[in-house]
């Protein structure tokens, strides 16, 4: 069955298959459509270098601004791939609190991811900071079933 013979008010399709039909359309490759190999998102998959090269392709005739304006008018959603420092200055990031400055014993203050859902009835607060790395070492080994004695020998070998 072909997704683009059915008409819109028959049937409907999923909404990873609008996406990919909006995006062929954009790109002025809705030829694609009725290729074999792109047919179902199984067949995407399976053929991923193919159709990244297929999409790919289009896409050098055009700047990343010209395409995420062009893609995000026709609804689909893109954007540029951000650097972890630019992600972590977005003012959105910031906004929504997904960096944290945590006061830190030790170390002073320091950034934490934040929490990424949040609820208004019981906001989620940070209590401490994150262990030092290796803080919890002995207490996990003797949780395992490790002995003082074992736990040394590790720590002689360095093993930890």
């Amino acid at each position: 069955m072909s997704w683009s013979k059915i008409s819109a008010p028959e049937f409907s399709p999923p909404s990873s298959e609008a996406v990919y039909f909006r995006l062929l359309d954009a790109l002025g490759a809705s030829a694609l459509r009725e290729h074999p190999d792109f047919h179902s998102n199984d067949d995407r998959v399976r053929n991923r270098r193919a159709m990244n090269a297929a999409i790919e392709e289009r896409l050098e005739s055009g700047s990343s601004a010209y395409w995420i304006e062009k893609l995000n008018a026709a609804g689909v959603p893109c954007d540029r791939v951000m650097t972890l420092p630019e992600a972590f200055a977005d003012p959105q990031i910031r906004d929504q609190e997904m960096v944290v400055s945590v006061e830190h014993p030790g170390h002073g203050e320091v950034k934490m991811l934040g929490f990424p859902i949040k609820f208004n009835e019981a906001p989620c607060r940070i209590r401490r900071p994150a262990p030092d790395l290796g803080a919890d070492t002995d207490a996990v080994l003797r949780e395992l079933g490790y002995s003082p004695e074992n736990i040394a020998s590790l720590r002689e070998a360095g093993v930890v």
